[in-house]
């Protein structure tokens, strides 16, 4: 449900951005006119600055807003194709406009934010929701910590009986299915770690107990026959 939800609320992000400024847009840009209209034949002409003469000039210029000169003059010209002419690029000199553009895109990031927190609120309850619904284990299981010794008393049976009568509900007493008694073994494990420790001194005591009396070598330090013997 929350993928579904997620790509609904992208839709919704598209819907805004194209309904509040993205349609205005699209139509001013193409409407505008700063981008220069030329076939690759004469826009090839005009970059290679291929000199011309005055008739050639009249007749390029003829039925345009422009003319060559203008076209070489201009330093931040831009060719119209399908991408630039329903760019920004096609009305960069109308003020008017773009004003118009940066004041509905405000308006459109704003709308956004405020989608997202309400996006973000629905799926909190989406996600509340299906939590409900969904019955796990842990759902109905229960922790018990600092349980007190039971000296003659089996642990298991006596947390059991604590459930059986001292919490009842309307339908009855609960029902206890299984009881996993767990225990702090960090001390069991330090001792362990210490008896592979003086395990592993030992074994190498006796490696160089061994290789001394091998050699007929006195021992070069009572460090090692300590050890051992502290060991032993």
């Amino acid at each position: 449900p929350l993928y579904f939800e997620f790509v609904l609320v992208c839709a919704f992000i598209l819907f805004t951005y194209t309904t509040t400024g993205g349609v205005f847009n699209l139509l001013t840009n193409a409407n505008g006119s700063d981008c220069y209209n030329l076939s690759q034949e004469e826009y090839a002409i005009v970059t290679k600055n291929k000199t011309l003469s005055n008739s050639e000039r009249l007749l390029f210029d003829k039925g345009r807003q422009w003319t060559i000169d203008q076209f070489l003059n201009d330093t931040t010209y831009c060719v119209k194709t399908f991408a630039t002419e329903y760019s920004l690029a096609n009305k960069r000199t109308d003020k008017q406009y773009i004003l118009i553009q940066h004041l509905l895109n405000l308006n459109s990031f704003i709308a956004v934010i405020v989608l997202l927190h309400f996006a973000r609120r629905s799926q909190r309850l989406t996600s509340l929701e299906v939590d409900e619904m969904t019955i796990s284990p842990s759902d109905y299981t229960i922790i018990m910590k600092r349980i007190p010794s039971l000296p003659g008393e089996n642990l298991e049976d006596a947390i059991r009986e604590f459930f059986l009568t001292q919490h009842q509900i309307d339908r009855g007493p609960p029902t206890v299915k299984k009881v996993i008694p767990c225990y702090n073994l960090t001390q069991y494990y330090r001792l362990l770690r210490r008896k592979l420790e003086l395990t592993k001194e030992m074994t190498s005591a006796k490696i160089k107990l061994t290789e001394i009396e091998a050699n007929q070598v006195a021992p070069d330090s009572k460090l090692t026959e300590e050890q051992v013997r502290r060991i032993m």
